[in-house]
């Protein structure tokens, strides 16, 4: 089905082919043509400068868009982290338009994130055509922000030892890290700078706690009793 149409007609007393009643109709494209999605884009190449990144590739093609006319839809995915910091409303997996619009960075076919924390990341593109149907994704590419000393996971490398109403942070990284303790409406209680271990004493509740090594960050939430 192409078009749906549902409504009331009304009361047309004096117009010929009266109803007054609820009617629907429908439109069907029995045409035998098809609408093909466009071709991955290509040439995927990632700029760092500091903190930020230039994502850029080469023009797709299709089969009823002209190539000028074609949108693009980037993904941008902090891996260190798990974290989404653009998502496609696509599938990745075959490019799938999860809604009906054009690419988020339209017509461009270079885009520039400013900003970004440390850590390793993956990203792709897909062309979108008029039709707002989605191409597959270009093979995944992806590049660090930050030196690989900077990029850890942070899981890995903390503890959070609840004793006694104190809440222990053992850092297991060497580095300086900074340590903030959050109500759970989001007002700040305490926070420390620390290269070893940590300790703040907290009344029975649940907080949130947020940890930030060069850039990279973890939230853990803790229930102390």
């Amino acid at each position: 089905i192409d078009l749906l149409i549902t409504g009331y007609n009304g009361d047309q007393a004096t117009q010929v082919g009266k109803y007054n009643r609820n009617i629907s109709g429908y439109y069907l494209n029995q045409s035998a043509a098809t609408n093909a999605v466009p071709s991955a884009p290509s040439n995927l190449q990632a700029l760092a400068s500091g903190t930020d990144i230039t994502l850029s590739w080469d023009a797709a093609t299709d089969d009823h868009t002209p190539t000028n006319s074609l949108s693009y839809n980037i993904y941008l995915k902090n891996t260190t982290l798990n974290q989404w910091f653009i998502y496609p409303m696509s599938k990745t997996t075959t490019g799938y338009r999860e809604i009906p619009q054009l690419g988020n960075v339209y017509l461009n076919k270079s885009w520039t994130i400013k900003g970004l924390p440390n850590g390793n990341y993956e990203w792709s593109v897909q062309a979108v055509d008029a039709n707002f149907a989605g191409g597959v994704f270009a093979s995944a590419q992806n590049f660090t922000i930050g030196t690989t000393t900077d990029v850890m996971n942070i899981k890995n490398n903390f503890e959070f030892i609840l004793s006694n109403n104190a809440l222990l942070v053992r850092n297991k990284t060497g580095m300086s890290a900074v340590a903030k303790v959050y109500s759970i409406s989001g007002g700040l209680l305490s926070e420390s700078v620390f290269t070893s271990n940590t300790t703040f004493n907290l009344s029975a509740g649940i907080y949130i706690v947020e940890i930030n090594v060069n850039g990279v960050r973890e939230i853990q939430k803790v229930s102390i009793n």
